[in-house]
């Protein structure tokens, strides 16, 4: 009898600790209708508290068919409305190629108007951003979809993007 305890607690154990725990608790009520549609989808993510500035951060990963991982940074920024995505780091880039990657860059904001791409030149990468005003829980599907279009758009521009990307 105590071996079958022992090995259910174990088996136990284990689930826990391969199975993320999905349910946190949010002080807006657009990041928590968010983080509850994520639950709902199926989405994995990782709570990162609030920030410095207040805003609640949420990160996600995702596989893509070019790109992986492609990771996304939330910001939920309940003072302003808004929420701030970032993906940071996209590529690393030597200095001598900023030239021919600003017009790959140039070229990806005027393909995808949405998302935007820009150089960090405090430690030579590329960052893309999207920006969205949100008024409440009603916005959760919303920045879904905005979810789904920045990761396809991060794995459609990545091939181009590759090509300057000095840790390959």
């Amino acid at each position: 009898m105590k071996k079958r305890l022992a090995a259910a607690l174990a088996l136990m154990l284990l689930v826990m600790l391969f199975v993320p725990a999905q349910a946190v608790e949010c002080q807006y009520e657009i990041t928590q209708a968010f983080v509850d549609y994520l639950d709902t989808q199926g989405v994995k993510y990782r709570w990162e508290g609030v920030d410095q500035d207040g805003d609640e951060h949420i990160r996600i990963s995702f596989g893509g068919k070019n790109m992986d991982p492609i990771v996304t940074d939330w910001y939920f920024d309940n003072a302003r409305g808004r929420v701030v995505v970032r993906s940071w780091n996209v590529i690393d880039y030597s200095i001598s190629d900023y030239y021919y990657l600003s017009a790959a860059l140039d070229e990806a904001n005027g393909t995808y108007l949405f998302v935007k791409f820009h150089t960090d030149d405090t430690d030579n990468s590329v960052t893309a951003g999207y920006d969205m005003p949100v008024t409440g829980s009603q916005d959760a599907e919303q920045c879904y979809e905005i979810l789904m279009r920045m990761i396809n758009i991060l794995d459609d521009v990545y091939p181009q993007l590759s090509k300057y990307d000095i840790t390959d």
